[in-house]
C-alpha cells in the first residue's frame, strides 16, 4: 500500500523526527493496513476501503499532545526526589555546640552567640542509569538505518529509469528521465550525510540532527510510468503541459504584439487555448490580455496553474515585446467568480533564472523551461502566488 504509507507519511508532514514519533508513525502505518484489509475481507472495493482508512485518522496532533503531557509528567516525576532525603543527600554532622561554664551564682549570664558548624557540600547519591533511553535510541537508529538503505535504493531506482516518457498527443521527458536523474547525488563530508533524489526530496543527517524535505508537489512519472502531481495521477490538462512540445510554438518565435492574428493564433494552441474567449493586444504597451472562460472543474487546481504557467511562459518566448500577461479565469462551477493574475516577464525571468526569448524555444530551452523549473517542487506554486492579484 505505498498510498497508504505516502498518507501516513502526510499526516507527519511538519512533524519533529523523534525516536517516539518514528515509533509512532510505524504504528499507525500497521493499524490502517490491517483496517484497509479488514474492509477488504469484508467486500469493499479498494478505492472505497482506502477512502474509509483514511478518513478513520485524519490528524495525529491530538496523539502527538497526549504524548507530550506523557513525557511532562515523566519528567516531573524524574525531578522529584524518590524515598527520604537520606536516600538522596548525605547530610554533614554538625559540630557539638561547645559548652560554657555555669554562671557563678547571683551572676547574670551574658548571652551566648549561636555557633555555626562550617557548611560542607552535600554530595549527591549516584544514581542507577536508566536502561530504557539506550533501548530507544538503538531502536532510532536502526529504523534512520532502514530509512537510508530505502532512500539510497530509491535512488538506483531513479538512475535505472532514466529516459522515461508520458503517452499522449506527443511525447514529453518526464522528471525521472535524462537530466533529472542526473541529479541524483549522495554527499558525505564534515557536515554530514545528505541523500538527494534529484527530485525534490532530500534526507540530511548532521550535528543538528535529521532534517527531511518531500517532493510531494513534484511532477513526475511513477514506477508503473504514470503522470503524477503532488502524488496523484495528472489529469489530461498536465499530461498535456508535460507533451506540449517546443515545435508548436517555433512558429510563432519572434512575433511581436502588432501582429495580432498570430499571437490570437499562439495562444489558443497552447494547452489552455480551448477555453479562450478573448485575446487583447490593445491595452497598454507590453501588454498582453488573456480571457480563460468556464475552464471545467474537473480539472484539478494544481494543473490549471502548471498550465497557465506553461503558457505564460511560452508566449512570453515567443513574443519578444509582451512585458506583462495580464490574465482573467473563470470556472464552468462558478461562471461569475473570476480570478485575476498578473505575469510580468520581470518576474517570470526571475523565477526561470534565464531569459525568455526565442533562443529559448528549442529542445535543451523546454528543458530549462519544464525539467529544471516546472518540475520542481512548488516552483509552480511560487510563481502562481506571486502573480495572484486580489
Amino acid at each position: 500500500m505505498n498510498e497508504l504509507r505516502m498518507y501516513v507519511e502526510r499526516l507527519f508532514e511538519g512533524k519533529m523526527l523523534t525516536a517516539e514519533n518514528i515509533e509512532l508513525k510505524e504504528e499507525i502505518y500497521g493499524n490502517l493496513t490491517a483496517r484497509y484489509e479488514d474492509y477488504l475481507a469484508q467486500g469493499l472495493s479498494e478505492a472505497e476501503a482506502l477512502a474509509r482508512t483514511k478518513a478513520s485518522m485524519t490528524s495525529i496532533d491530538d496523539m502527538l499532545d497526549e504524548g507530550a503531557d506523557d513525557a511532562g509528567a515523566a519528567a516531573t516525576a524524574d525531578a522529584t526526589p524518590a524515598g527520604t532525603a537520606a536516600e538522596m543527600t548525605q547530610i554533614p554532622p554538625v559540630a557539638p555546640t561547645q559548652q560554657m561554664p555555669a554562671a557563678a551564682p547571683g551572676v547574670q549570664q551574658a548571652p551566648t552567640p549561636p555557633s555555626y558548624a562550617a557548611a560542607t557540600p552535600s554530595q549527591p547519591v549516584a544514581q542507577p542509569r536508566k536502561k530504557w533511553p539506550i533501548v530507544v535510541g538503538i531502536v532510532a537508529g536502526v529504523l534512520v538505518l532502514l530509512a537510508l538503505i530505502a532512500f539510497g535504493m530509491s535512488l538506483l531506482f531513479v538512475g535505472a529509469t532514466t529516459g522515461g516518457t508520458v503517452q499522449g498527443q506527443n511525447q514529453a521527458q518526464s522528471s525521472t528521465g535524462g537530466n533529472r536523474s542526473d541529479d541524483a547525488s549522495i554527499t558525505f563530508d564534515k557536515d554530514g550525510l545528505k541523500l538527494d533524489d534529484g527530485k525534490g526530496s532530500s534526507v540530511e543527517i548532521g550535528s543538528s540532527g535529521i532534517h527531511l524535505e518531500s517532493g510531494e508537489d513534484e511532477i513526475y512519472l511513477d514506477a508503473d510510468g504514470n503522470l503524477r502531481i503532488d502524488g496523484d495521477i495528472a489529469d489530461e490538462l498536465l499530461t498535456a503541459v508535460v507533451n506540449d512540445p517546443y515545435s508548436d510554438v517555433s512558429p510563432y518565435a519572434g512575433a511581436t504584439l502588432s501582429d495580432a492574428s498570430r499571437v490570437d493564433e499562439l495562444v489558443r494552441s497552447l494547452p489552455m487555448g480551448e477555453w479562450v474567449s478573448q485575446v487583447d493586444t490593445t491595452g497598454n504597451a507590453g501588454v498582453l490580455g488573456i480571457f480563460y472562460e468556464a475552464v471545467p472543474e474537473r480539472y484539478d487546481g494544481d494543473s490549471v496553474d502548471a498550465a497557465l504557467v506553461y503558457d505564460v511562459a511560452a508566449i512570453m518566448c515567443a513574443v519578444s515585446d509582451v512585458d506583462e500577461v495580464q490574465v482573467r479565469l473563470s470556472e464552468s462551477d462558478d461562471p461569475y467568480d473570476e480570478e485575476h493574475y498578473v505575469f510580468t516577464r520581470q518576474m517570470m525571468e526571475e523565477m526561470f533564472g534565464v531569459t525568455l526569448n526565442a533562443d529559448l524555444v528549442s529542445e535543451d530551452g523546454w528543458n530549462t523551461l519544464k525539467v529544471k523549473n516546472m518540475y520542481r517542487n512548488d516552483f509552480i506554486e511560487h510563481v502562481v502566488d506571486r502573480a495572484e492579484w486580489d
